[in-house]
This record gives C-alpha cells, structure tokens and sequence, in this order.
C-alpha cells in the first residue's frame, strides 16, 4: 500500500517540491521543522538524564528561535552547539523496554512496537500541535511529509536488493544506534 502511494503521489509530488523550491528555501524550511523538535529532544534527553544534552537542545531552540529568524537558519550549529535527536521511543529504550517488532503502518512507514509507544508523547511536546487554526496545522504537516519525503529521494537510490528488507535491516540498526550508540548484534524482536 504504501509503495504504491509513494510511487503514484507522495514520490512525484517530492520531486516537484525539489524542482520548484531553491535549495536555500528547502534548507530553511527542513531548519524550522528541525528547530520545533528541539522541544521533544530536550524533554526526552531529561527523562534520559542526558542534562548536558538537553541545555545544548534548549540552547539551540534559543539562539535558532532568535538569530535564526523562527528558525529558519541554523545559527547554533555555527556556534558549535549541534544537534542531537531524541524522541520518546530512545527514552523508553534508556529505560530498558525493547523495540519490538519492525513494523510499516499505512500512510506512516516504518516504526518499532516501542516506536509506536513513542508517538503519544512525542505529539504532546511537539510546538506544531498548537498552531492554530486547525487548517494553518494540516497544511504545515503536508508541507513537512513533502519536504521529508523530497530529503530522502537521494538517498533511495543506494537501495540494495529487496526494497522492504534493505529498509527494514536500516531503520532497525538506526533505531540502535539512535538509542544505544551503536548497532546492535542481537535479535530483541520480542517486547
């Protein structure tokens, strides 16, 4: 379902964005989304007792909040102050619950059972949920797919082999080392 979705629309819309939208526009508008998950990495490098990480986060929706114009250039990382991600799933994985299964939700993609767990609170510290009206929301939301999916074009070419297994083996040994530092050799599918 969702190969033919990209394929037919999400794919061919991306690839419109990036004919259209110069380079220096789709900078600025990957920064402002990065910028507001600064919010969620400094909550959840709290919960992870990573207190260094999370003034570097609060640091960084600052300085690109202000000099960055809401964000729209990356001054913090010129200031040396760069970015870290996390998100409720690394948190909940800190905290010793397993990833779980692989799993590809429709519209959504790939995610682990904990991925999954890891949503809900991810929402709630996310400042996009607060724009208002509901319809400036929406639009901003397809504008942030697009642009995400249209970063991934180049990136789809070095699949190797069959297209689901290839993406599955990656995002698995990304949500490790997202987690944990490093890929990990054992199997923990089991919750």
């Amino acid at each position: 379902f969702n190969d033919s979705v990209d394929k037919y629309t999400t794919k061919p819309v991306a690839q419109a964005y990036n004919k259209v939208m110069p380079s220096v526009l789709n900078t600025g508008v990957s920064n402002v989304f990065s910028n507001g998950s600064e919010v969620t990495t400094s909550v959840n490098s709290v919960l992870q007792g990573k207190v260094k990480n999370a003034g570097v986060s609060v640091s960084r929706l600052l300085v690109n909040s202000t000099l960055g114009m809401g964000g729209l250039f990356d001054v913090a990382s010129k200031l040396g102050l760069e970015s870290s991600k996390e998100d409720f799933s690394q948190t909940l994985g800190v905290w010793g619950v397993k990833k779980g299964s692989y799993i590809v939700l429709p519209l959504m993609g790939s995610t682990t059972t904990r991925g999954l767990l890891g949503k809900g609170p991810d929402y709630m510290t996310s400042p996009s949920r607060l724009i208002d009206p509901t319809s400036v929301r929406d639009k901003a939301s397809v504008l942030g797919a697009v642009n995400s999916r249209a970063g991934l074009l180049e990136a789809e070419k070095m699949v190797i082999g069959e297209r689901y297994d290839f993406i599955r083996d990656i995002y698995m040994n990304q949500v490790d080392v997202n987690t944990h530092g490093k890929a990990l050799e054992t199997d923990d599918d089991d919750f």
